[in-house]
C-alpha cells in the first residue's frame, strides 16, 4: 500500500503541475481567440460590406461625372453623339440598385448592432438614389431624342440632377468612408487590449510552466543517472548491477528492471554477434558464387555472339582476301600504275586486314589473346586512322582537328591500337551524326616520361550521368544501333598493353572526352620486371 501511495503521489504531482501550466495557457489562448473572432468581424465587415458599397459610391460617381462632361457642351448634334457613343445613363439605376443589394445582402447576415443600424440608415436612402438615377436615366433618353426647342431646357435639367446627385453620391461615399476609419480604430484599439492580455497570461503561464518543470525535475531526478546508463548501453557499454542509485519507489523499481534488461541484452548480444560472423561470412561466399556465375553467363553471351560474328564474318572476309591478293598481283605486273590507284588499294588491302583483325577482336572479348608488342610509333597510327575516318566525317560535316607532335616509340600491337582508335573516333562520330548541333573531333598526342596519352574529345550529347559506371560494360550502349561492344574492348585491349582508357562526360568541347594512356618502352620493362 505503501508503495502504492508514493507512486500515486509522484504521477500526481506531474499531473496537477502540468495541469496548471495548461490552463494558463488555455486562458491565453481563449483571450487570443477571442480577439480573433471580433478582429475578423471587423475585416469582414470592412471588406466584404463597406468596401464594395465605397467602391460602388466611386464609379457611379465617376459616371456621374463623365456624363455631365457629356451633356456639357450646348450643341445638342455633340451631346446626342457623345450620349450615343457613351451607354451610361442606364447603367446608373442598375448601379444604384446593386449598392442597395449588396447591403440588403450584408443586413442578412450576423454584424454587430450598432453596424446594423448605421447600414439601415444607408439601406433607407438608396432607394431615393435608385429614384433619382432613374429620372435622370429618363432626361438622358429624352435629351437624345428632343427636338432644338425642348434640347436647351431639358439639357439644364439634366444637368442640375446629375450634379446634385453627384454631391449626394459623394457626401454618402465620405459618410462610408468615416464609418470604416471608425471600425479601423476600434480593431485596433481591440488588437492592443488583446496583446496586452496574452502577454499578461503568457507571462503567468511561462511563471507557472518554469515552476512545473523545477519541481518535476527534482521528483525525477534519479532518471538522469538512469538516461546516462541507456547512453552508455546504446553505445554498447554494459552497467554493472547496483551501479545506479535508487530507491524503492516506482523510479527504482524501474532501475532494476533496466539493468535486468541490460544483463539480457548482453548476453544475446554476445550470441548475435558470433552468430552475425557466421552468417557474414556465408554471404561473402555466396557474393562471390553470384558474381562468378554472373560472370561465366556474360562470357557464354559474348562466347556465342563472337563465335556467330565470326562465322558470318569470316567467310566472306577471307573470298575478299584472297581477291585483294590476286588483284594485288595483277597490279605488280603493271608496269604503270596511277598512285592514286596503288593508295587506294593499299587502304582497301588494309581494311581487310583489319576487319580479319575485327572479328578477332570480338573473340577477345571473351578469351583474351595476348598481343603482339612491339616496339612501334603511335603517331603514324593516329595518323592513317584519321586519314580512313576523314572521308565520313566530311560527308557527315563534322570538324577534325588534331595535334600529333612527334613521340618516342612505345610496345605496342599495332593492330590492336588501330583498333581501339578506330573504336573511339567511330563511337564519337556516330554520337556527332545523331546530333542536331555543329560538329567537332579533336585528337591530342602528348608523350611524357611516363609514356604516351591520346585524348579524343567530341561535341557530342555525351551519355546520361548515371551511366558514368556504365560506359565500358558490354552490350551497353547509347545508341538504339550500337552494339555496346567497342568501349568495352578497348578498354581489354589498352589495359593488356599495360596502360588505362578512362572517359568524362564533359570535355573541352562540352562532350565526351576519352584518354588512353600508353606505358613506353622503359615504364614497360619496369611495370615487367616488378610484376
Amino acid at each position: 500500500m505503501g508503495v502504492m501511495t508514493i507512486r500515486l503521489s509522484l504521477v500526481a504531482r506531474v499531473l496537477v503541475a502540468f495541469a496548471v501550466v495548461i490552463a494558463a495557457l488555455g486562458v491565453s489562448l481563449w483571450t487570443h481567440l477571442e480577439a480573433q473572432a471580433r478582429l475578423q468581424g471587423h475585416f469582414t465587415l470592412v471588406t466584404e460590406g463597406y468596401l464594395p458599397v465605397m467602391r460602388g459610391l466611386d464609379e457611379l460617381g465617376r459616371e456621374l461625372r463623365a456624363l455631365q462632361g457629356v451633356t456639357a457642351d450646348p450643341d445638342s448634334a455633340v451631346v446626342r453623339q457623345g450620349l450615343r457613343a457613351r451607354r451610361g445613363a442606364s447603367e446608373v439605376p442598375v448601379r444604384v440598385e446593386a449598392l442597395r443589394l449588396h447591403v440588403e445582402g450584408v443586413l442578412a447576415g450576423s454584424i454587430p448592432a450598432g453596424e446594423r443600424s448605421f447600414l439601415r440608415n444607408l439601406h433607407d436612402v438608396l432607394p431615393q438614389l435608385e429614384a433619382e438615377s432613374r429620372r435622370i436615366a429618363d432626361l438622358v433618353r429624352a435629351l437624345e431624342v428632343s427636338g432644338d426647342e425642348a434640347f436647351s431646357a431639358t439639357r439644364s435639367t439634366t444637368r442640375a440632377r446629375l450634379r446634385r446627385m453627384e454631391r449626394r453620391t459623394h457626401d454618402l461615399g465620405r459618410v462610408v468612408e468615416v464609418r470604416v476609419d471608425a471600425l479601423t480604430g476600434d480593431a485596433g484599439e481591440i488588437a492592443r487590449r488583446a496583446r496586452m492580455r496574452i502577454l499578461w497570461s503568457g507571462g503567468a503561464a511561462l511563471l507557472l510552466a518554469v515552476l512545473a518543470l523545477a519541481f518535476t525535475v527534482r521528483g525525477l531526478r534519479p532518471v538522469r543517472a538512469l538516461t546516462g546508463a541507456a547512453e552508455a548501453l546504446r553505445r554498447g557499454e554494459y552497467p554493472g548491477e547496483g551501479s545506479i542509485a535508487a530507491g524503492s519507489d516506482e523510479v527504482g523499481l524501474l532501475v532494476r528492471t533496466f539493468e535486468s534488461m541490460a544483463r539480457a541484452l548482453q548476453e544475446r548480444d554476445g550470441e548475435l554477434r558470433r552468430q552475425t560472423v557466421v552468417l557474414q561470412e556465408a554471404l561473402d561466399e555466396r557474393v562471390r558464387a553470384e558474381q562468378a556465375l554472373v560472370e561465366a553467363e556474360r562470357l557464354a553471351a559474348l562466347g556465342e555472339m563472337s563465335s556467330r560474328i565470326t562465322h558470318e564474318i569470316r567467310n566472306p572476309l577471307s573470298s575478299i582476301s584472297l581477291n585483294v591478293e590476286m588483284l594485288r598481283e595483277e597490279l605488280d605486273r603493271l608496269e604503270e600504275v596511277d598512285p592514286e590507284v596503288r593508295e587506294m588499294f593499299d587502304s582497301v588491302e588494309r581494311e581487310v586486314a583489319r576487319l580479319v583483325a575485327l572479328t578477332g577482336d570480338y573473340l577477345s572479348a571473351v578469351r583474351a589473346r595476348e598481343a603482339d608488342r612491339r616496339s612501334m610509333d603511335l603517331v603514324p597510327v593516329v595518323r592513317d586512322v584519321l586519314r580512313q575516318m576523314a572521308p565520313r566525317l566530311r560527308r557527315s560535316g563534322i570538324r577534325l582537328s588534331s595535334e600529333l607532335p612527334e613521340c618516342a616509340p612505345l610496345p605496342g600491337d599495332e593492330n590492336q591500337l588501330r583498333q581501339v582508335l578506330w573504336n573511339l573516333l567511330q563511337n564519337a562520330a556516330e554520337a556527332l551524326e545523331s546530333a542536331e548541333t555543329e560538329g567537332r573531333i579533336r585528337v591530342r598526342v602528348e608523350h611524357g616520361d611516363a609514356g604516351t596519352r591520346v585524348w579524343v574529345e567530341d561535341s557530342g550529347p555525351g551519355w546520361a550521368e548515371g551511366d558514368d559506371a556504365r560506359i565500358f560494360e558490354p552490350f551497353f550502349s547509347t545508341r538504339a544501333q550500337g552494339t555496346g561492344l567497342g568501349l568495352g574492348i578497348s578498354r581489354d585491349v589498352v589495359q593488356a598493353h599495360g596502360g588505362t582508357l578512362t572517359a568524362e562526360r564533359s570535355g573541352l568541347l562540352g562532350g565526351a572526352t576519352l584518354q588512353v594512356w600508353l606505358p613506353g618502352e622503359t615504364t614497360g620493362a619496369e611495370a615487367a620486371g616488378a610484376g
